[in-house]
């Protein structure tokens, strides 16, 4: 009996002996697993952190380059722009005006057109009025075919350059545009390359949103003409294929937009 009662003792410091040996194994591999976790945390956390850094960083490079857009425009402005010529633009824009104004010692004539209905080629007119060796013409747009004879170029500063390298710009540009080629008047578009958009979509877009034009082109007091009427305007012209985009990088033909589009944007044009 003493025998068998030792044995059976010795066989429960045993068990108890491997329970306690299975229970530190466990516990170490808790704490292993703890720890494997914290760093993975912790390496997340790390990527995270330079994530942000390197997200905000890449928009203060994209604010810095918009903001110098039209000065980097502005330095090719002397090899397009020549003594004795007559340039065409139309609405107002400050790329085109900072263009204009950085060949201010060359004596050359711009004809501005209204740019109906907004009439924003007023405040175009009125600003490079002030520049020397500049004449400036304000007239209206219906008066651009019979000046189409005396014109050397036409300067558009559009809203948007499609894959296709055609332009959104402003209202009447296309009827200008149009006039231009019969003429074989060459055409420059002058933008960024945050102008660059490589979805189709905002054609769509450009078509369908109204500008408040009832006002603008009826007066207030035919009020029930325009609840009757319903006006339409588009808020954006489509400009088939200028000859010449200038960009904060340079000089580009049409046919190289897409290259330019594929080097900022990860889509197939």
């Amino acid at each position: 009996m003493t025998d068998s009662k030792k044995a059976s003792s010795e066989s429960q410091r045993t068990d108890q002996d491997v329970s306690e040996e299975n229970s530190e194994e466990g516990d170490d591999e808790e704490v292993e697993e703890d720890e494997e976790a914290a760093n993975v945390e912790e390496k997340e956390k790390g990527n995270e952190t330079e994530l942000k850094q390197l997200l905000s960083q890449a928009i203060l490079e994209l604010i810095d380059e918009i903001g110098e857009v039209d000065t980097n425009i502005a330095r090719d402005a002397r090899d397009h722009i020549h003594s004795g010529e007559i340039i065409l633009t139309i609405g107002n824009s400050a790329t085109t005006e900072s263009f204009l104004k950085a060949a201010k010692d060359r004596h050359f004539t711009v004809i501005v057109a209204e740019g109906a209905p907004s009439m924003s080629g007023h405040a175009l007119a009125r600003s490079l009025s002030t520049s020397p060796n500049l004449s400036v013409l304000l007239v209206p747009d219906s008066n651009v075919h019979a000046l189409m004879p005396r014109i050397s170029k036409i300067i558009l500063s559009p809203h948007a350059i499609l894959p296709n390298g055609a332009l959104l710009c402003a209202p009447g540009s296309s009827l200008v545009c149009s006039i231009a080629r019969e003429r074989r008047v060459p055409i420059v578009a002058l933008a960024g390359l945050h102008r660059l958009s490589a979805n189709w979509d905002v054609v769509g877009l450009a078509g369908a949103r109204a500008m408040a034009t009832q006002d603008l082109i009826l007066p207030r007091e035919f009020s029930r003409l325009k609840e009757e009427a319903g006006l339409n305007f588009k808020a954006l012209d489509y400009v088939n294929l200028p000859d010449l985009i200038i960009t904060n990088t340079g000089e580009h033909p049409p046919a190289f937009v897409y290259r330019l589009i594929k080097e900022n944007y990860r889509v197939d044009v």
